[in-house]
């Protein structure tokens, strides 16, 4: 392209803008002045505020509906991880109270004890005191059959949630085993199926 013929497309295509006064603006294109209101029209203004305010009252509840959503998921996976955590020690307080009962067994003439035994022989801690005890969001419930001339002596240990928060499975354990049996919706018993069947 020719040097002349540049200069000549920035000629026909200057637009000047001018500041003219308080009053207004003064555009001038293409050799004609256009004459701009200072204040601007009322129903124009009017409607973009209210656009604006719809927006922002807009984004207001659409901010409150995700922080209530969020909130919601954080409690419910609270209270899943509270109830996973208080099954998980209740597994291992079976295991626990079953184990020293063995020991129990041994060292008392061939009989179980009750936890309070276990307690004051200080084989359990003061954890599992209480009539009945509770630990960990669980109500365990120790049933000692002594022994007679027929049968020996026997045990059988439930732990059933407190409700439906601090737990789902309801937990068997007895002497003939060490096998722990559950039950999703009731006291679980030896009829049961063992955990992890």
């Amino acid at each position: 392209m020719k040097k002349g013929r540049a200069s000549h497309l920035k000629t026909k295509t200057r637009i000047v803008i001018e500041l003219c006064g308080v009053d207004g603006v003064d555009m001038v294109f293409a050799g004609q002045t256009i004459e701009a209101s200072a204040a601007p029209d009322p129903f124009i203004m009017a409607n973009l505020t209210q656009k604006f305010l719809i927006g922002l009252a807009f984004a207001g509840l659409l901010g409150i509906f995700v922080v209530g959503v969020l909130t919601g998921a954080a409690v419910i996976g609270w209270k899943a991880a509270l109830r996973a955590g208080n099954e998980a020690a209740t597994l291992q307080n079976l295991k626990t109270i079953a184990a020293v009962e063995i020991q129990y067994y041994n060292a008392h003439n061939r009989t179980f004890g009750t936890l309070d035994q276990m307690i004051k022989e200080r084989l359990l801690t003061s954890k599992f005191s209480g009539n009945p005890p509770i630990a960990d969001g669980y109500v365990f419930n120790l049933n000692i059959v002594p022994k007679t001339s027929s049968q020996p002596t026997s045990f059988t240990l439930n732990a059933d949630p407190q409700n439906s928060a601090t737990g789902k499975n309801h937990y068997y354990i007895d002497s003939s085993g060490s096998t722990i049996h559950v039950n999703r919706d009731e006291p679980a018993s030896a009829t049961d199926s063992a955990l992890g069947e």
